[in-house]
């Protein structure tokens, strides 16, 4: 079974899982992933490094984390990777 099969773990968020903050570019947040009661999968919450310190230790113990640097989704469109050729030009 695939990956993408068994998890459904949801993309970056674009504000912090306890205070609603926005991220802002090149912010280092902390990414965590708990297991999700009601599925046998992980859920992901985003957090600004103030929130993830200020957890208190009744909260829930995250499965796996890890920091980066917030960086905001591409508002492009997406651009096809394979250049669209005509029938023609793909025989020769």
């Amino acid at each position: 079974m695939a990956f993408a099969d068994t998890w459904h773990i949801r993309t970056r968020a674009r504000q912090c899982a306890l205070t609603e903050q926005p991220f802002t570019e090149g912010e280092k947040i902390i990414t965590a992933l708990f297991p999700d009661p009601e599925t046998s999968g992980y859920l992901r919450k985003d957090f600004t490094n103030e929130a993830w310190e200020a957890r208190g230790e009744e909260e829930d113990e995250p499965f796996s984390f890890w920091r980066s640097a917030y960086v905001p989704p591409d508002s492009n469109e997406k651009v096809d990777p394979m250049e669209k050729e005509d029938p023609e030009a793909l025989l020769r």
